[in-house]
């Protein structure tokens, strides 16, 4: 994306936490200050020690007071969920950084910048500025790639709060509208969401099990062989009502796929306090006995893999048919047929392809013919 172009929406944040390796720049490579060399605002950030070292995203971020709010508090919290994003913001790659040692963020060709190209162009005034430092892995993949991303960890590719990131203490600062260095520590790390158990990871989030609603997570061999690092996909399961019942212990139970982005909440929403209407029917005699499941497959570059195979993401359609799926079959009584289930999707911009799970015949009756696909919400076209 050009600097100053066009509209911006957390996606292309999102999108903009990858490089390719040898298109990084060092500590001390800069852009010019000004065209002719002219010196201009810049922007000194130092890492504290025991926060972190090697390669990121170093970002600096300038907003108004009144950009502020209690449901965002701070300006990165206002480069999230906003289209679009006003506050400005500016991020250079760095090859490797180090504790102690400046990293140099100036107006030029490294330096990328929105709604303003250049530090220049934002109006002498008081501002609340904050840096922040995106974390890069270096992966080699199975394709031959070399890449340098940020791998979330239960956030739902939210860098702002991911864990492992570091930030700096929101500060004020005048800006003077003429040659001015601000130096800014990065001293906070962002913690791990939740409790990891020992030996787990954070990636896809470790929710607490209720009574109703049970999580798993599976190491994928596919996409571990894929990226070259552990890989993790994640489900969220809702049981029906008199699932545990000694009566029920041979019940098997049709499956319901959710396929949607990244959760924030049970599927359906389902309040273990009953404290809605979808809760309440779930625990009702009327309700149908089925098993929902929500998909976790937060990944480098976007919040869901859309349950398909990409040849930049890797093949999570066929990790979550061939793995994940039939890790839920095990470990849940599910029909575990192609009758036993249905998929409710939304349908995402653009579309989606359809060699996944969510072109799964529904249930019926007994076993017999498949029949076609019935979509429980918008099919993806």
């Amino acid at each position: 994306m050009v600097a100053g172009q066009g509209g911006f929406s957390r996606r292309f944040v999102l999108t903009g936490s990858v490089a390719a390796v040898g298109g990084l720049v060092t500590v001390a490579d800069a852009g010019v200050a000004e065209a002719g060399g002219r010196p201009g605002l810049e922007f000194s950030l130092t890492l504290a020690a025991g926060t972190y070292s090697g390669p990121g995203r170093a970002f600096v971020i300038i907003a108004r007071a009144s950009d502020l709010s209690p449901e965002a508090p701070e300006p990165r919290d206002n480069l999230q969920d906003l289209e679009p994003i006003t506050v400005p913001f500016f991020g250079q790659d760095v090859a490797h950084a180090v504790p102690g040692r400046a990293i140099l963020l100036r107006s030029g060709a490294a330096v990328v910048g929105y709604p303003f190209a250049r530090f220049e162009d934002i109006p002498a005034g008081d501002y609340v500025v904050q840096a922040f430092f995106c974390t890069y892995e270096t992966n080699h993949r199975s394709d031959g790639s070399v890449v340098q991303v940020h791998w979330p960890q239960g956030d739902g590719g939210d860098i702002w709060h991911s864990p492992g990131n570091v930030y700096s203490t929101p500060r004020a600062v005048h800006l003077t509208g003429h040659a001015q260095t601000v130096r800014i520590p990065l001293d906070q790390v962002i913690e791990p969401i939740g409790t990891i158990p020992p030996g787990g990871t954070g990636q896809q989030g470790n929710p607490t099990d209720s009574a109703h609603v049970k999580h798993l997570k599976i190491r994928s061999a596919l996409l571990s062989r894929f990226w070259g690092r552990d890989v993790y996909l994640g489900a969220d399961i809702l049981l029906p009502a008199g699932y545990d019942l000694p009566a029920n212990r041979h019940v098997r139970y049709p499956m319901e796929l959710i396929a949607r982005h990244f959760p924030r909440a049970n599927p359906h929403r389902f309040d273990e306090s009953l404290g809605d209407d979808f809760s309440r029917w779930w625990m009702s005699a009327d309700a149908a006995r089925f098993i929902s499941v929500q998909v976790r497959s937060e990944n480098p570059f976007y919040d869901d893999s859309y349950h398909a195979n990409s040849a930049n993401l890797g093949p999570y359609g066929d990790a979550i048919n061939s793995e994940l799926i039939p890790a839920i079959d095990r470990s849940f009584r599910t029909i575990g047929q192609r009758w036993g289930g249905s998929s409710t999707a939304g349908r995402p911009a653009g579309g989606s392809p359809r060699r996944h799970w969510c072109s799964t015949p529904t249930p019926t009756p007994a076993p017999g013919p498949a029949t076609p696909t019935r979509w429980t919400s918008a099919p993806i076209r």
